[in-house]
């Protein structure tokens, strides 16, 4: 049988074969189309890539010049400080732009955190010899078994700007967002935090609230309100939270919480700490940061225990007033938990406070300046150059043992 004697009996092949032929075509058209498309370069995409890498390649640069000028900074203080000797300087431990760290052995004191960053423009005192003794006894006084010491500080001037330096024991540990993140201390704050936490039990939760809680009305006795609350500024020395950041409210330095409870608390410094107490509560709660002023009850009912859920109700929707954390203190899920051992035989140290030291709380607590015809005893600060460590035996070190 020939070809068109079988297209001749079978008149629909030629139909079916013209389609199938057809079909191959577009396909093959399409995906032509598709190639090129691919290949094709969108201008706007390489303009956005490149500019994006560009910024990119200017804050490393930046920021490498910063950790450069740091790191001279830390080595011209230990030249004139013989008991320090450098260790090593650590990566961003933290969220604070131009603040820097690094580990220093104390000959006496042993390992050490050196936290260097420029001075504060709202900083309420003058950098000077007489000031940096009245600041040098209100960190002698700051002695409680749930605040983090300030072992020695120095104000240098030598620079523009001039540089604030604090130095602390060095905590393996870490801080309370490390524990809740199950992160590694010394990692950058950047990546340490980027996953989900883990919640802590409500038992964990009550206790370390309350230690807390008993650090912060410490301070608060002392003319000092805190205004640094965050789960990174509460060192984990054992089981044992013990507040720091306090240098950083004396120094004049805002904390990342500030521009979030601001709207609330308004001008209240007192209940900008209680809600600070708030957050800190809710991200030992649920693993999370609260990204708002306070939460909305969708982010509360149902997501954490329930006498978490009253607690922090408590807190964040008090009819009349945010309460206080003497309030919160009394509340009866802090009120349930037994006085912290740690209290059982602390004592306060007794020390009267100058008119200039008086003056210095007070200005820092009404953001103003201090006033430079004040009065005060004269300074012990040491002459540039030479150590400025607070006495050895003014710091409670609790059970901090130093990191080798």
């Amino acid at each position: 049988m020939s070809l068109l004697t079988y297209f001749g009996d079978h008149v629909w092949a030629p139909v079916i074969a013209s389609v199938a032929l057809l079909v191959l075509v577009v396909a093959l058209g399409y995906w032509i189309y598709l190639a090129s498309q691919r290949r094709r370069v969108n201008p706007d995409v390489v303009v956005e890539r490149g500019l994006s890498e560009h910024l990119t390649a200017v804050q490393t640069q930046r920021l490498s010049e910063e950790r450069a000028a740091a790191l001279v900074t830390c080595k011209y203080f230990l030249r004139g400080s013989p008991e320090y000797s450098f260790l090593e300087q650590f990566p961003e431990l933290g969220s604070r732009m131009q603040k820097h760290w690094f580990a220093v052995r104390s000959s006496t004191k042993g390992d050490m955190m050196m936290m260097i960053l420029p001075r504060s423009p709202t900083c309420a005192f003058p950098w000077s010899k007489k000031v940096r003794g009245s600041v040098q006894d209100i960190f002698a006084m700051v002695k409680h078994p749930f605040v983090f010491p300030v072992v020695d500080f120095d104000m240098m001037d030598t620079s523009e700007p001039n540089q604030a330096i604090f130095l602390q024991p060095l905590c393996p540990q870490g801080s309370l967002k490390d524990v809740i993140y199950n992160s590694t201390p010394v990692h950058p704050w950047g990546v340490k935090y980027r996953h989900k936490g883990s919640p802590l039990s409500v038992r964990r939760i009550g206790i370390y609230g309350r230690q807390i809680l008993e650090g912060m009305l410490f301070l608060q006795g002392l003319g000092l309100t805190y205004g640094q609350l965050h789960a990174g500024n509460v060192m984990m020395v054992e089981d044992t939270c013990r507040i720091t950041g306090y240098e950083n409210s004396l120094f004049g330095y805002r904390s990342r919480m500030h521009p979030l409870v601001k709207p609330v608390a308004k001008k209240d410094k007192k209940a900008a700490d209680s809600l600070c107490f708030g957050h800190l509560i809710y991200e030992m709660a649920l693993g999370y940061e609260l990204e708002t002023a306070k939460p909305s009850l969708n982010q509360l009912l149902g997501q954490c225990p329930p006498e978490l859920q009253e607690v922090l109700s408590f807190i964040f929707f008090s009819v009349d007033e945010i309460p206080s954390l003497e309030q919160i203190r009394r509340h009866v899920f802090f009120g349930n938990v037994p006085l912290p051992s740690q209290l059982a035989n602390f004592q306060q140290t007794r020390m009267e406070m100058t008119p200039q030291m008086k003056e210095i709380l007070a200005a820092v607590e009404a953001d103003r300046a201090v006033r430079t015809k004040s009065k005060s005893r004269t300074s012990i600060a040491s002459a540039p150059g030479e150590a400025s460590a607070l006495s050895p035996q003014a710091i409670n070190y609790g059970s901090q043992s130093p990191s080798s």
